[in-house]
């Protein structure tokens, strides 16, 4: 009886979890799955998807067209996203790159960032970001928590992750060996300079979430 009444709460919260969650078309074929029904920010160029609870903050940036269709394909990929990591992070938050990773989705790379930053009860401490240049789209998706969270961390991130979902999507393969770093167009990253414009509302946003948390 005891067996029986503990799989069926297991049931009941399992089935919970999943009605709760929402699926976002983010683009057109492009789905990512929040816990729940994110807020949207959409501005000239560029939607921002967020969503907070108790197991930490949930986003998603979509940039158009950035990187012009020309650079494509000669564009160094991993240069590119570590660069785009970097630029956009505050050097007041004392971060630290733990690991870097990469991998793909339907022949698409992607690049995942998991750093450790400075205590703030304003800003999350453990965070993970997703890179993923979708044809000249860049899709930015972040899971943030703090240390007390620090158990679940890595199982919230791979279910928030995962769940990014490519369908009838027709994009080019990237093909790594058809690049050679060597005789590669030289990349303009000056033309990324639309990045320091997001690390201020993207921190104040952070802080915002953090607050509201905090206070409720």
């Amino acid at each position: 009886m005891r067996i029986y009444i503990a799989l069926l709460l297991s049931t009941l919260f399992s089935s919970h979890f999943i009605v709760a969650q929402q699926v976002i078309e983010i683009n057109p074929g492009v789905k990512l799955t929040f816990p729940s029904p994110p807020s949207l920010l959409d501005t000239l160029g560029q939607r921002v998807y967020d969503y907070s609870d108790a197991n930490g903050y949930y986003a998603c940036i979509l940039k158009m067209n950035a990187v012009s269709v020309d650079k494509l394909a000669n564009l160094d990929r991993p240069k590119f996203y570590k660069t785009i990591f970097e630029s956009m992070q505050d050097p007041s938050h004392q971060c630290r790159l733990v690991n870097q990773s990469s991998g793909s989705i339907s022949d698409v790379p992607f690049a995942d960032f998991y750093s450790t930053c400075k205590p703030d009860p304003d800003f999350p401490d453990v965070r993970f970001k997703r890179l993923i240049l979708l044809g000249s789209d860049l899709y930015i998706i972040d899971y943030w928590t703090y240390q007390s969270n620090a158990s679940k961390s890595h199982e919230n991130k791979d279910l928030f992750f995962n769940s990014l979902k490519l369908e009838n999507i027709s994009v080019a393969p990237f093909i790594p060996s058809a690049i050679n770093s060597s005789n590669s167009q030289k990349i303009d990253w000056s033309s990324y300079t639309w990045v320091f414009g997001i690390i201020g509302p993207w921190s104040s946003f952070f802080s915002s979430c953090a607050r509201n948390q905090r206070n409720s």
